[in-house]
């Protein structure tokens, strides 16, 4: 069942995009935000706990938006659920989320949101071009070694999240950071 909701949301949220703006509509973090809040309004009726049960298509938790039909020629915008928990006063969902364009990571941002009352209050990280070179290093590399001989990896190592990622998370007080455990990139944001 769940399975299903996941790919029926990504089928709406590709219909959606295709209605308001036709083929090639581009993603961004704020596209992905503002999804992702009227996601929670209307399949959720307001309640946030909807989240929880919403799947990318490799069944971890999370909430994708994309562009295109065409993955070769879209910018998707894909969170993984990392954590729901009370940080302060407030409970929080917190996504690391990956720009794809084209099949290949272009940016990934730590997002943290906190729905109360029909509000969002968000958190999300500045760009990182060091950790996310890292990350995308890692996996060239990890694929050049599992497909030995070859000039390129298969487009599959180009993406986010990865069936093999770990990310480790750590909360202080307010300041939340996720590690990609295998390559050391690291994203960090402050929750208010």
């Amino acid at each position: 069942m769940r399975r299903r909701q996941s790919w029926f949301f990504i089928l709406f949220a590709s219909a959606m995009l295709f209605g308001a703006g036709g083929c090639g509509t581009s993603v961004s973090i704020s596209t992905w935000q503002q999804k992702l809040e009227q996601y929670v309004r209307t399949d959720g009726r307001g309640d946030p706990n909807v989240l929880r049960n919403v799947m990318l298509d490799d069944s971890r938790p999370g909430f994708a938006v994309i562009s295109a039909e065409d993955p070769k020629h879209s910018t998707d915008a894909r969170g993984l659920l990392l954590a729901h928990k009370r940080i302060g006063d407030r409970p929080w969902f917190i996504y690391l989320v990956g720009l794809v364009k084209d099949e290949k990571v272009d940016d990934i941002r730590l997002a943290a949101v906190s729905p109360r009352s029909g509000q969002f209050r968000w958190a999300t990280s500045p760009k990182n071009p060091k950790s996310l070179s890292s990350y995308r290093n890692f996996n060239v590399n990890l694929g050049k070694q599992r497909m030995p001989g070859q000039k390129e990896p298969p487009m599959g190592y180009f993406g986010f999240p990865r069936e093999e990622d770990r990310f480790n998370l750590e909360v202080q007080g307010n300041r939340v950071e996720v590690v990609h455990e295998q390559s050391g990139a690291h994203w960090t944001t402050t929750v208010k």
